[in-house]
């Protein structure tokens, strides 16, 4: 459905009508690496060592992008309130994402890049019915997500 009806959301690389196997073989690719995240992200310094014994050098940070994990939790989201979801919402508190990826606080880099993904996704923030600013909405207030538009 996403390669017949949601094109703007898959890499450019992926959208040519020839490419759709490799659509297909990039997303059993992400879903793999996705369930397996946490053993394979333990596993860099192994895996860089190996890579130097056969002349390779890895810069591990480069392969680990600043809030890789709330993009991962925005790409699930979307599917989730696109296709799975009977409500067309979802709900947390911004302690709790922030707590379950690890965040510290709400700094304004995460608050940019938390922007940027829901900007990026077509979601929209409520509290209240009203939509609302994760820069200064409280840490425990119940936050309903929502897609209201279909981009292009």
């Amino acid at each position: 459905d996403i390669w017949d009806n949601e094109k703007w959301i898959i890499q450019r690389v992926y959208r040519s009508s020839g490419k759709r196997k490799s659509f297909i073989q990039g997303v059993l690719y992400q879903i793999d690496y996705l369930y397996h995240k946490t053993e394979i992200d333990n596993s860099l310094k192994e895996i860089n060592e190996n890579a130097k014994e056969v002349g390779y050098n890895i810069e591990i940070a480069e392969l680990i992008e600043d809030y890789e994990q709330i993009s991962t939790y925005f790409k699930k989201m979307w599917i989730q309130l696109k296709y799975l979801s009977k409500t067309g919402y979802t709900r947390a508190k911004l302690r709790t994402i922030l707590k379950q990826y690890g965040y510290k606080r709400r700094s304004t880099k995460f608050c940019d890049y938390f922007l940027k993904c829901l900007n990026h996704y077509g979601i929209y923030p409520y509290v209240k019915g009203e939509i609302c600013d994760i820069r200064t909405v409280s840490l425990n207030e119940m936050i309903t997500f929502k897609i209201l538009w279909k981009k292009n």
